[in-house]
């Protein structure tokens, strides 16, 4: 069986800088640089995990991170990884054998990784940010029919285990653990309905699809995927609150940028599986099913990878 593999990128975002102040709870110093919690990193990830199980809602957020990386063997501290910045890793695995092109099997593995460079405030932010990625995020398959760049976007920003979820549920753990204060001089105090003092998925929503002076970039770099205005109407020229911190941009243009990226090694990948299918079909006698097998999959190619300059 010949392995194929796709990085899919779910793009972070890293909570600013929220003032200088010392922080102590408990016996934690929670300005201090989080991999030192402990003389190994590996005790250090495991004191940030507990530190999260201090909040409420990151206990729940523990819990079913443990569930799920339980489901394949591993512990959370397996998950865990010190990285150069924070991010939901999910690599997919697509086999399938040149003999036999039309067998595909499928596998998704992630990881979590929390910059080395934090503070213990911000690594365990981000730790609820990307655990909450992790355990409720649906991976997308680029392969499948009918994925495309819509589809892509609504589930990196505002489906179920999206952007959205992730930054609210982190503001969740921010007022739990750090109080009112920390959480009014953060971006959690923007996306926080004034009448009623809580937290509003519909302005946390409406702030991710801000994109400033790129609005006019946004649309012209889409229409190659044939996207319109009506597909995203959301989409706003406000000033951007959230920037991705995998590519510097705001998070609707930095899909577009992953998306391209992602889809120019989908469609190489099924240029070459559409090749072995097509030698198959040429050899002599080739079944009617084979050549149906065959023609549904060169429509799905085609259909995918139509705008992609690959």
């Amino acid at each position: 069986m010949k392995t194929v593999k796709t990085i899919l990128l779910i793009c972070a975002f890293t909570i600013s800088s929220l003032g200088a102040s010392e922080l102590i709870v408990g016996k934690v110093n929670y300005e201090m640089p989080w991999t030192k919690l402990a003389k190994s990193e590996e005790v250090s990830k495991l004191m940030l995990l507990r530190i999260l199980a201090k909040s409420s809602v990151g206990e729940k957020i523990l819990k079913a991170a443990k569930a799920k990386a339980g489901e394949t063997g591993k512990t959370l501290a397996d998950v865990l990884v010190i990285g150069k910045g924070s991010i939901t890793d999910t690599t997919l695995i697509r086999r399938f054998s040149k003999s036999n092109p039309e067998r595909v099997e499928y596998e998704d593995k992630s990881q979590v990784f929390i910059n080395s460079n934090l503070s213990v405030r911000d690594a365990v932010l981000d730790l609820a940010h990307e655990l909450t990625h992790y355990t409720l995020r649906n991976t997308f398959n680029p392969y499948r029919d009918g994925f495309n760049f819509v589809s892509f976007l609504q589930s990196t920003i505002e489906l179920k285990g999206g952007e959205v979820d992730a930054f609210m549920t982190e503001c969740r753990v921010m007022k739990n653990l750090f109080g009112g204060q920390v959480y009014n001089d953060s971006k959690c105090s923007e996306i926080t309905d004034l009448s009623t003092g809580k937290l509003s998925r519909k302005l946390t929503k409406q702030k991710f699809y801000q994109i400033g002076s790129l609005f006019s970039k946004f649309w012209e770099d889409s229409r190659a995927y044939g996207i319109e205005k009506s597909d995203f109407p959301a989409i706003s020229s406000e000033q951007a609150v959230f920037i991705s911190s995998a590519y510097s941009l705001p998070y609707p243009l930095a899909t577009l940028v992953e998306y391209r990226s992602m889809m120019m090694r989908v469609c190489k990948n099924d240029e070459k599986r559409l090749s072995y299918m097509q030698q198959k079909v040429g050899r002599s006698p080739a079944s009617a099913t084979t050549k149906k097998s065959y023609k549904k999959m060169e429509k799905s190619f085609f259909d995918r990878c139509a705008n992609i300059n690959y």
